[in-house]
C-alpha cells in the first residue's frame, strides 16, 4: 500500500479488485483499513456498491462498527446487507445495561431482554458463545421462577411460621426471582416434598442440560432437610449391572461427609457406609466421623475380616470397641453369624 497508494486506483472496478485481493488474505486489520479508506474517499452510493459485492469485507466492516460502538451506522449497514431482523436487535452491551437497571419485579421485561441477548450478535460469535448459552438458560430459569413465585412465597411463609422450620427458613430466599439455578431447583424440591420422575426440578434440570451427577448434588440438601430419605436413596443408589448389590452413583466419601455436614443422623449414614467398596476409604471416613461402633457392626455383618483388622490398628487403645474387635478376630469368621443373629433380634 505504501508503494501503490489506494488513490492510485481510481476506477470503481479497480477498487473492487483491491478489496477482493485484501479479502482473500482474511487479514481483518488490512480489510478494515481498506474499507474505511474507501468509506472516507468515495460517495456513499459507490461505497455501498463495492461493499455489497464483497461479503467478507462487509462482515469485517460490520464487526468494526460493532466494536467501535457506531451502532447507528451498524444498524444502517446491516439493513443494507439484508440483515433486516437482526438490525432491530439492540447490541449486547446496550441490552446488558438495560438488564442491570431492571428490578426483579419486571420479570417479563427482563425475560424479553434475555431472549434478545440470546438473539443478538453473541449468537453467531464463537468467542462469546458462553454468553449466548447463559442468556438462553437464564431466560428459561427466570420463566420457571416467575411461574412458581407465588407458590414459593406461600411455602416460605409456612416454613417461617412453623417453629420446627423457622431456623431453616432463615437460610432460604424469600423470593424465587433472580435466584441462581441451584436455589431454584432446591425450592422446587421443597415445594414438591419429593423428587419423583418428571418432577418440576427434574424437568428444569433437563431444560438447562445439567449433568446427572451435578443435578444429584444440587438436590441432596433439600431432600435431607425435608428428611425425605426414600427419595434420597432412590436418587443416589442403583443396582450394579449383573448383580443384586447396590452402589452409590456419586463419590461416596464426599456424599457421606456432606451428609455429616448437613446433620444427617448416624443411622441414616450407616445405611450408605455399607455400600462403600473401597475399604481404605471406608476406614478413613468412619475414623473422621467417629462412627467406630457402626463400622464394627458393618464389618461383622459383611464378614470383612481385613477391614476389621485395619480398623483395630487405627482406633485408640482405650476405645471400648477394641475388646469386641479382639474377640471376633480371635474366632473363625464362620462364627460371626452369631453376632448377626443377635443383632436381628
Amino acid at each position: 500500500m505504501s508503494t501503490w497508494p489506494l488513490s492510485t486506483f481510481v476506477s470503481q472496478a479497480s477498487k473492487s479488485i483491491i478489496l477482493n485481493l485484501a479479502a482473500s488474505t482474511y487479514d481483518g486489520d488490512l480489510i478494515t483499513k481498506i474499507v474505511n479508506k474507501f468509506k472516507s474517499s468515495l460517495s456513499e452510493s459507490t461505497f455501498q456498491s463495492i461493499l455489497l459485492k464483497n461479503p467478507v469485507a462487509a462482515f469485517h466492516f460490520l464487526n468494526f462498527l460493532r466494536q467501535t460502538g457506531q451502532l447507528i451506522r451498524l444498524k444502517k449497514y446491516m439493513k443494507l446487507l439484508g440483515f433486516i431482523r437482526e438490525s432491530e436487535i439492540p447490541s449486547y452491551n446496550q441490552l446488558m445495561q438495560k438488564l442491570m437497571n431492571l428490578s426483579s419485579g419486571h420479570v417479563d421485561e427482563v425475560n424479553k431482554y434475555l431472549m434478545q441477548i440470546a438473539e443478538s450478535e453473541v449468537a453467531s460469535n464463537p468467542t462469546v458463545k458462553f454468553i449466548f448459552e447463559i442468556s438462553s438458560e437464564l431466560a428459561v430459569i427466570l420463566d420457571y421462577q416467575n411461574s412458581y413465585e407465588r407458590e414459593w412465597s406461600l411455602h416460605y411463609n409456612e416454613l417461617h411460621t412453623n417453629a420446627n422450620t423457622q431456623k431453616l427458613a432463615t437460610t432460604l430466599p424469600k423470593s424465587l426471582l433472580m435466584q441462581p439455578l441451584c436455589e431454584t431447583l432446591s425450592a422446587l424440591v421443597r415445594m414438591d416434598h419429593s423428587l419423583k420422575s418428571n418432577s418440576r426440578a427434574e424437568v428444569l434440570g433437563k431444560k438447562c442440560k445439567i449433568a446427572d451427577e451435578q443435578f444429584k448434588w444440587l438436590v441432596v440438601e433439600p431432600l435431607v432437610q425435608s428428611q425425605n430419605w426414600d427419595d434420597l436413596e432412590s436418587l443416589v443408589l442403583k443396582k450394579r449391572s449383573l448383580s443384586r448389590r447396590m452402589e452409590i452413583t456419586i463419590p461416596s466419601d464426599r456424599l457421606i461427609l456432606h451428609f455429616n455436614s448437613l446433620g444427617v443422623p448416624n443411622n441414616i449414614i450407616e445405611g450408605y457406609l455399607k455400600y462403600m467398596s473401597d475399604d481404605e476409604e471406608f476406614i478413613q471416613i468412619i475414623i473422621r466421623l467417629n462412627m467406630i461402633d457402626e463400622a464394627v457392626k458393618l464389618c461383622l455383618e459383611k464378614r470383612n475380616i481385613n477391614t476389621l483388622k485395619d480398623l483395630m490398628s487405627q482406633i485408640p487403645s482405650n476405645h471400648p470397641q477394641r475388646e469386641k474387635i479382639s474377640h471376633y478376630l480371635s474366632v473363625p469368621v464362620a462364627q460371626w453369624k452369631d453376632f448377626v443373629c443377635r443383632q436381628a433380634f
